[in-house]
């Protein structure tokens, strides 16, 4: 090895001071079978690698359903829930009659007093007569929250954390998990919290008191790149 690296040290000296009893043929052949060598060897480096890299995402692990779980809810749209489309009038004793009927026209006083929507009195056409009623529209401040298909959005789920999954299984050809994890509401206005909104709106109420605790679910599926959701 010794009496090689001396060859090619001397091949690669300036002509005039080669020495003659090195031969030199076959000097620019070896060097580029040496590149070729550690071309292929670092490229063989790198493919198992990615190889490497591609198998470990998927595996089941808390870290590759964590980076899932937080990619498919940061795509998704933030938490609505369908109110009414606003402005919009009912008569007194229609919101007496469905007072805590879930969803019920009740629940707008309720955003009323949160200063979503601002109450007003009128009257309301029933038949051939006008009734006493009140009319319900969207404040200043309602406007960030109200959208114009008449959904009230309050904010966007984002992990907590992994809880557990279900032993992965193929099913016609696809490997798939049903994801366990708890999350918490990001962009969360105050008047979410106040007790007559949640008590209005019985299914926001769960999902905000549910944050860091109630768990939820996310079926994944797994792919060439590794685990994704269908959501």
């Amino acid at each position: 090895f010794e009496d090689w690296q001396r060859r090619m040290a001397a091949c690669d000296a300036p002509e005039y001071t080669r020495l003659t009893y090195h031969s030199c043929d076959g000097h620019e052949r070896m060097k580029l079978m040496v590149k070729r060598h550690i071309l292929a060897a670092g490229l063989a480096s790198v493919c198992l690698a990615f190889s490497a890299c591609s198998s470990g995402k998927k595996e089941a692990t808390t870290e590759n359903f964590a980076r899932v779980v937080s990619a498919a809810l940061e795509r998704s749209d933030a938490q609505c829930y369908r109110i009414d489309d606003l402005p919009v009038e009912y008569p007194v004793a229609k919101i007496e009659a469905l007072r805590g009927v879930s969803g019920g026209p009740d629940g707008l006083e309720a955003l009323s007093r949160a200063g979503i929507l601002v109450e007003t009195d009128t009257t309301v056409k029933v038949g051939s007569v006008r009734v006493p009623g009140k009319r319900f529209e969207k404040t200043d401040a309602g406007k960030k929250f109200i959208d114009d298909k008449g959904r009230l959005c309050y904010g966007r789920l984002a992990l907590d954390k992994i809880v557990g999954w279900t032993t992965p299984k193929v099913t016609a050809g696809v490997t798939e998990t049903i994801v366990t994890y708890q999350y918490r509401l990001e962009e969360e206005p105050e008047w979410v919290r106040q007790p007559a909104v949640q008590k209005a709106y019985p299914d926001m109420g769960k999902l905000i008191t549910g944050a860091g605790r109630a768990p939820l679910r996310m079926p994944l599926v797994q792919t060439e790149d590794g685990w994704d959701s269908e959501q």
